[in-house]
């Protein structure tokens, strides 16, 4: 059992069934019990301070605004990082920890916090035809904040119905689907698509006459594209 205080106020102790100051609080319930919990009024103020790593890497926002001579005790604070460009969010250290973004911390007293930044490289996916049909890319993992150096993200060309993929162009070559992308900077990948040569027929079965008249006859479903002779 926990008593949690509002901004202001302080635990003293507990009442009715039990005693004691501890918070929290554990008991066996053997019977029915009747407990309360007294707080009382406090004047302390505490300080958030914050920092951030590297210097220039981004900011952090305080929700409340930091009042001057700082928090009243028990003031629940969100604290917010916000990246500067070319910089990623990594984690809280300090008084705080983990990567939640935004966060929160109680002011029991006063405090620091760091939010850590590393350095984000942003992956740019375009495609060709850019309109009227053409395809997609499909990104794994998927990051609107950019990557970590070295992550390895890997591109699959998803073709639109009438469309198959071709190759690949800017920082990345070769015609592999799906193909990977080293993030060792920021990059910018093109995906090729063309329309599908040929025209859709049920299977074709070619038949070679003695005189030599090739007929097609369609008896399945495969797209028939050229014939070679000789």
């Amino acid at each position: 059992m926990y008593a949690v205080p509002d901004p202001g106020y302080v635990f003293s102790r507990w009442t009715g069934d039990v005693g004691g100051t501890y918070n929290p609080l554990e008991i066996t319930l053997e019977a029915d019990k009747t407990i309360g919990a007294e707080f009382v009024p406090s004047t302390d103020k505490w300080y958030l301070d914050t920092t951030v790593s590297p210097d220039g890497g981004g900011t952090i926002n305080l929700s409340p605004t930091q009042p001057v001579g700082g928090y009243l005790v028990s003031t629940q604070v969100t604290v917010t990082a916000v990246p500067a460009t070319g910089y990623r969010f990594v984690r809280w250290e300090g008084d705080l920890t983990g990567s939640n973004n935004p966060a929160t911390v109680l002011m029991s007293k006063t405090k620091t916090v760091t939010a850590v930044f590393e350095a984000a490289f942003m992956l740019t996916v375009s495609t060709v035809p850019a309109i009227g049909g053409g395809g997609t890319v499909q990104m794994e993992p998927a990051s609107s904040e950019g990557y970590a150096r070295d992550t390895v993200v890997t591109l699959t060309a998803i073709p639109d119905e009438g469309y198959q993929f071709d190759y690949w162009s800017g920082d990345l070559s070769g015609t592999a689907n799906p193909a990977t992308v080293t993030m060792d900077a920021s990059k910018t990948v093109t995906a090729h698509f063309v329309k599908e040569s040929g025209f859709p027929v049920p299977l074709w079965l070619i038949i070679v006459a003695l005189v030599g008249i090739v007929l097609a006859i369609p008896i399945g479903a495969v797209v028939f594209r050229r014939m070679m002779v000789g």
